[in-house]
């Protein structure tokens, strides 16, 4: 195996990949969201000290939700989804970067002082290079889906998920259910704790 880490800050195997496949899918994901945007609503702040407007841009086709629900619903332990349902992605910019709700800091761990940036909808932590939340470097912690940071736009909420294939804890308390996050919280995963750094909060979010 020879990782390498690539300028967006990816860790991938150079001899299984030519370029970093976590960037070639988010760029993929990318271009095909951005065909269908049609409108860029504004970003508005409550501070008057803050001048600059963001735009950010949604796919056609109403508004789309994330559904939370109690352990057992039938998608990784408490997130549920119709089969119509449609990830809303929100971006920033001519180059539709997407808009940062939030921060984990790894406090302790491998990859400690590393920051990982939240965005909207489900955010999926694991070793596996498609995760939203990529850490490669704490065996301790699950391949796919280990747990979740999600951020509900309607009511500005951030919430911790366990993904149902390892331990998640919450300010050392073992996580059992859908848990609502706030600033100065601690995640603990295999051996690395996160602290847990809101963008979106009260009177500031992306509408």
């Amino acid at each position: 195996m020879e990782l390498i880490k690539c300028e967006n800050g990816h860790f991938y195997d150079l001899s299984k990949y030519d370029s970093c496949p976590y960037c070639k899918k988010k760029s993929q994901e990318t271009s095909q969201l951005q065909q269908k945007i049609q409108a860029t609503p504004v970003f508005r702040v409550q501070n008057d000290n803050i001048n600059e407007a963001v735009t950010m841009a949604m796919p056609v086709g109403g508004d789309q939700d994330v559904f939370l629900g109690h352990a057992g619903s039938g998608i990784s332990a408490g997130v549920s989804a119709t089969d119509d349902q449609v990830t809303m992605a929100f971006y920033t910019g001519p180059k539709g970067v997407s808009c940062v709700t939030g921060w984990l800091v790894c406090v302790e761990g491998p990859e400690r002082g590393r920051d990982y940036r939240i965005t909207h909808g489900m955010n999926w932590a694991g070793r596996d290079v498609d995760m939203d939340i990529y850490l490669p470097q704490d065996m301790m912690i699950s391949r796919k889906k280990h747990c979740a940071v999600v951020y509900d736009n309607k009511s500005n909420k951030f919430f911790l998920v366990d993904g149902g294939v390892g331990l998640t804890y919450l300010n050392d308390h073992l996580v059992k259910q859908n848990e609502v996050l706030k600033l100065g919280d601690v995640i603990t995963i295999g051996k690395s704790k996160f602290e847990f750094i809101p963008f979106c909060r009260e009177g500031h979010q992306w509408e």
